[in-house]
Formats: structure tokens, C-alpha cells, sequence
């Protein structure tokens, strides 16, 4: 594939009185990273795909299953939930597709956000990001990584989290091009090993039948003991929220795209790709855990896809699952580190975050130092962390919001030339499924934990009033 020159153009306009010379600036210049004439689209279809599919694979399928279990009384029910959070991923996936045809920097919803709507609208699906999207996501992925190590070594989990951070932080310090090097090797062999996995564990389940019937027996007697007899609406929407976080990262490549050759092409096709091959896979492994395992052995149980292994195998097989989780959560890290300085530094291009978080290069070393300090910050603040589990439906609403732009006329391209097919229907099925999820999910923790709630949403006013800060003092 050729490389077109960093003067790639955009069919992207802005709406009637908006400055664009940020846009021009920051996708026309030629910038350097590391070499001398290195210019700042270093990144392959491959490249991105690979950064789509560690930024998804992550603690989330390993983990969810045990809770949703609980909540839906049903291994069929749970494995049509996944299925059912892919779908939405495909579409959205699809959607940012569209936008990233017509926008060719990066920035991801900030940038789609503040373009199409309002700087505004853009800051804050900028500051979630920052605050839950990366640096949150970051210090949850590597402690999670610290959890699952073998033996006395979890007892460091602190310290092994922090370690991790420092290190992949000193990876993409050295440049773009060689830390998605490092990527591609480490995603390419994750993925076969997982699908290797879920090929032996559904081999098992077909050839051992008893397994799903004592499965069903064992769910039963588990929603007679809980004394309920059916998922309620409630617990549907809870549990596609807990998944569909599982999903997030579907984006990730839009984030990065001022990176991408070929962007308008390679964008899309990476996260539209990469998206439906987690789906298919996330569908099969979760079968083989909930399938696997009684219903009372791994419900509620955050280890659910290591636990679920020993009854396939008690012996090498766990032990082998485990390295698997420990690379998927450490690419997941990579992967977060390498891309959300991109957008803090689109931000600060544009005066909405101190200047020092530009860089002239396409590796934004300052961004990726100052995310690490905050995860390493939010790792040493375990309370901080459980709240961001509630920041998923915050997200899951800077998404819908940010789809919603291609119904704006910046955006929804002319007609016989819309940015996806079946215009507007899937974009208005995205947002809808997505708000619906969100909803259900925000009034479902209101009943549970209103005070946990209460803190998470006290992000918001805090990054308007740094976002009116910034506006100040530019």
C-alpha cells in the first residue's frame, strides 16, 4: 500500500463561521517522528486493526459474564446479550466509519463533537475521555493485570500496575511506528491463542452434552435460591451496559487517524473489521464460560473465564488462559497509552488544553507522560477507581452524541453520497439502542448506589468550568 503525502485532504468543511485553520495546520504539515522525513502517517490498515482489537480485548470478557450470569438467570440469555452489545458495536463501528471518511485528523469525539456542534460539546467528550475513556481505562486494565498473576506475586498488585504503565509508557516514548510494531506482534499472537481456546472449549461442549444440561439444572436452582424467576428489563439494559463496555474500543481508531495512510480508507475498514472478528470471538468464549461451569460456580465470580476453564481442564489449560488474560490486558494498556495523547494533543492544538500537550510530532510524548502520571495517580487511589465503573454509561452517551453528528448538515454528506449505507437508518438505530442501554442502565444504578452516581456525575461540571478556564486565559 502506498503512502500518501501528509498533505492528504479532507472533504470535511466546516459549518459557516468557524475558523478552520487548526484543521488545515495540524494535517498538512509534515511532521517528524524520531527519523528525519519519517512523516506522521506511520500506520498501516493492519496497524490500526491490531490498535481496534487490543483496545476492545480487554478484563471485560474475561470478567462480566459471572455478573451478568446473576442477573439474567440463563447461559443462552447471556450469550445473546453479547451477541446482541456486537451488533451495536458493528454499527457504531460502521457509523465512526462514515465520520472518519470526512474528517481525517485525530481527535475522535472531541473532534467530531467540537467541529460538528459546539467547542463545547467537544471538551467534554474530551474531558470523559481523558478522565474515564484513558487514563481511568489504563489504571483498571493494569491493575486488573496485576489481579490475575500467578501465585504470591498478586500480593504486589499495586506496584506490578504501576510497573506496567511505566513500562509501555517508555515503549511509545520511543516512537509510533515501532510501539505499533511491538502491537502487531503481541495482538496477532493473542488472537490466535483465544481463538485456538474457544475452538478446543466449544469442541467440549459438543462432545460433552451433560455439560449444558447440568448448566441449565445449576440455573435454575440458582434463580430459586435468589428468588427471582425472570431477568427483568432492568437487569437486560444493566447487563448490555456491563457488556458493551466490554466492547468499548471498537472507536479506537478514529482517535488516531491524523497517524493513518490512507485514512478515509484505512479508518474505517480497521474499526469496521476488527469490530465484527472481537464480536465473533467474544461470542464463542463467553459461550464456551457460561456453558462450561454450573451456574453457581461462577456467578458473581470476577474470575469467570478462569474458573469456567478448570472444568475443562483443571491443569495446563487454566494456566494457559492466564498468560492469554495477562498479554490481552497488557496490549490493552499499550494500546490506551498509545492512542489517548492524540486526542489531548488535538485539544490543545485547538486552546482547549495547556499548549505543552502539542507536540510537533507524531508521537505526543508530553500526552503520553502526563496520562501515565494521572493513571499511576488514579492506580493509587483505589476508591476513584471502583466510580469509574459507573463512567460507562457516560460514554456510552458521548458515543450516541457523537454518531448523532451525522445528521447534521457538516456531516451527512449529499444525498446519493451519504457517509454509510441505509442513511439514516443506522445511525438512528446506533443512537437509540445506545441511549436505551444508557437510560435503563443510569436509573438502575440511581436505585442501587445513588451516592456512587452522585460523585461520577460531579465530573461534568468540573470539566465546564476547566473548559470556561480555558477559554479565558487563551
Amino acid at each position: 500500500m502506498s503512502t500518501p503525502p501528509p498533505s492528504e485532504p479532507s472533504p470535511y468543511r466546516p459549518p459557516a463561521g468557524q475558523d478552520s485553520s487548526s484543521e488545515q495546520d495540524s494535517s498538512s504539515k509534515p511532521e517528524a517522528d524520531g527519523e528525519a522525513g519519517a512523516f506522521t502517517r506511520p500506520l498501516s490498515t493492519l496497524s490500526l486493526a491490531c490498535l481496534v482489537v487490543a483496545n476492545m480485548i480487554g478484563v471485560g470478557v474475561f470478567t462480566t459474564s459471572g455478573f451478568t450470569l446473576d442477573s439474567l438467570h440463563s447461559p443462552t440469555t447471556v450469550v445473546l446479550a453479547w451477541a446482541a452489545a456486537g451488533a451495536i458495536a458493528v454499527l457504531g463501528a460502521t457509523c465512526y466509519g462514515g465520520l472518519a471518511r470526512q474528517v481525517t485528523e485525530s481527535g475522535g469525539e472531541y473532534l467530531f463533537l467540537s467541529r460538528g456542534v459546539h467547542p463545547a460539546a467537544g471538551f467534554m467528550a474530551g474531558w470523559i475521555s481523558l478522565v474515564a475513556g484513558f487514563s481511568g481505562a489504563i489504571g483498571l486494565s493494569a491493575v486488573a493485570f496485576a489481579k490475575h498473576m500467578p501465585g504470591g506475586l498478586a500480593e504486589y498488585e499495586t506496584t506490578a500496575a504501576i510497573v506496567l504503565i511505566v513500562i509501555f509508557t517508555g515503549v511509545n516514548l520511543i516512537g509510533l511506528r515501532p510501539a505499533a510494531g511491538v502491537q502487531n506482534i503481541l495482538v496477532i499472537g493473542k488472537l490466535a491463542v483465544l481463538v485456538v481456546f474457544a475452538c478446543y472449549g466449544l469442541g467440549y461442549l459438543v462432545f460433552s452434552p451433560a455439560t449444558a444440561e447440568d448448566a441449565a439444572a445449576a440455573t435454575v436452582a440458582s434463580a430459586t435460591t435468589t428468588g427471582v424467576d425472570a431477568w427483568t428489563w432492568g437487569a437486560l439494559t444493566s447487563s448490555l451496559m456491563w457488556i458493551s463496555f466490554s466492547y468499548a474500543g471498537y472507536n479506537a481508531a478514529v482517535y488516531i487517524a491524523g497517524a493513518a495512510r490512507n485514512c478515509q480508507a484505512s479508518v474505517p475498514k480497521a474499526m469496521v473489521w476488527g469490530t465484527v472478528g472481537v464480536a465473533v470471538l467474544y461470542v464463542a468464549l463467553n459461550a464456551v464460560f457460561v456453558y462450561a461451569a454450573p451456574a453457581e460456580a461462577i456467578a458473581l465470580q470476577p474470575e469467570v473465564a478462569l474458573i469456567a476453564t478448570g472444568f475443562i481442564d483443571p491443569n495446563w489449560l487454566v494456566e494457559a488462559l492466564r498468560v492469554v488474560i495477562l498479554v490481552s490486558l497488557a496490549t490493552s494498556v499499550l494500546a490506551m497509552v498509545q492512542t489517548g495523547p492524540h486526542v489531548y494533543a488535538q485539544m490543545a492544538r485547538d486552546g482547549l488544553l495547556p499548549r505543552w500537550l502539542d507536540t510537533s510530532g507524531a508521537t505526543p510524548r508530553v500526552g503520553i507522560v502526563v496520562q501515565a502520571a494521572i493513571a499511576i495517580v488514579l492506580v493509587l487511589n483505589s476508591n476513584f477507581l471502583d466510580l469509574l465503573n459507573y463512567l460507562a454509561f457516560l460514554l456510552s452517551v458521548s458515543s450516541a452524541a457523537t454518531i448523532g453528528c451525522l445528521f447534521l448538515p457538516a456531516f451527512r454528506g449529499q444525498p446519493g453520497k451519504r457517509p454509510v449505507p441505509l442513511w439514516p437508518w443506522l445511525p438512528l438505530v446506533f443512537v437509540a439502542a445506545t441511549l436505551m442501554i444508557a437510560a435503563h442502565a443510569f436509573q438502575f444504578r440511581w436505585e442501587t448506589d445513588p451516592n456512587g452516581l452522585v460523585q461520577v456525575l460531579a465530573v461534568l461540571p468540573l470539566g465546564f468550568a476547566v473548559y470556561l478556564w480555558m477559554r479565558l486565559v487563551r
